[in-house]
């Protein structure tokens, strides 16, 4: 919230991409990220790793902080284009479905049968599945996450079990369904290229596109 990443309305939801990535993060995700206290952390502490230290040898709190931000950027990026709740309520969103009384008509994952209904009929969660996740939401670095680019590392590359600023994305033709999230944009500020032409993706692209400075393909 402190960095504008997500919205408070969207971390409070719990049938929301965000709340599921931030779950992810923090209960689930192996490699625990966290923005860490360089005012009380001690020198030579275990928690200050070589990804985490500059060229010079000092703590980069700023790269720690982009680590954890991509990290759950992609996370959400995830959720918000294969899990079915949130797939069904993009759609419900974008159609402005509403039943008799005017409200709208809840789409929910049954947790049964592996599908969701809308106005439009039944539709499986294996429809929606990524044709290609390979190490997405693992213990893996996400430079080693399928489609993920990371800048070359000083130290490992371009290429490191590790977390890093996201150079290029590109999942197309992968069956992505739903929306865009704005974390993507917010997120992954050093971004070059990104492209996720081929896919089933709905809405719009955020203004916040205009403050990736680095974006040179889309």
């Amino acid at each position: 919230l402190e960095h504008q990443i997500s919205h408070a309305m969207d971390l409070e939801n719990v049938n929301s991409a965000q709340y599921k990535a931030l779950v992810w993060i923090v209960r689930d995700d192996e490699r625990q990220l966290d923005v860490i206290d360089t005012s009380s952390t001690m020198e030579g502490d275990a928690e200050l790793n070589d990804v985490d230290m500059d060229r010079d040898g000092d703590f980069d709190e700023q790269d720690a902080q982009q680590q954890l931000f991509h990290r759950y950027a992609l996370t959400v990026l995830w959720f918000q284009t294969s899990h079915p709740d949130v797939v069904a309520d993009t759609k419900k969103n974008q159609l402005g479905l509403t039943v008799g009384d005017g409200t709208a008509e809840s789409n929910r994952y049954d947790g049964t049968d592996n599908s969701y209904s809308d106005n439009n009929g039944i539709v499986s969660s294996n429809d929606i599945q990524w044709k290609q996740s390979t190490n997405w939401l693992s213990s893996k670095g996400l430079c080693l996450w399928h489609g993920v680019t990371c800048h070359p590392h000083e130290e490992y590359g371009v290429k490191f079990d590790g977390d890093y600023h996201v150079a290029i994305l590109n999942l197309t033709e992968n069956n992505l369904h739903g929306i865009l999230p704005r974390e993507v944009w917010v997120s992954l500020t050093k971004v070059k290229a990104l492209d996720l032409s081929g896919n089933e993706l709905e809405g719009t692209i955020g203004r916040e596109v205009g403050e990736l400075a680095d974006l040179e393909d889309l």
